[in-house]
């Protein structure tokens, strides 16, 4: 997946993450990495550029974002 902004500048590029189920994902990096970002974007609070998320089978697009 990548996240780009209005202006083009890429903050995320190529992130690739597969995590297992009861696995636990630690984001470490210095500030203004992409941590933040990243979660956004797997919560759907942000859409991404390219690419897609795929949480339990289902892409970030077939979510209910309230539930």
């Amino acid at each position: 997946m990548s996240y780009r902004l209005e202006d083009g500048r890429a903050l995320l590029a190529d992130l690739d993450l597969r995590i297992g189920s009861g696995e636990t994902l630690v984001l470490l990096g210095r500030s203004g990495a992409g941590k933040t970002t990243a979660l956004k974007l797997i919560n759907g609070l942000l859409h991404p550029s390219g690419g897609e998320i795929i949480v339990g089978g289902r892409t970030q697009t077939d979510w209910d974002p309230v539930r």
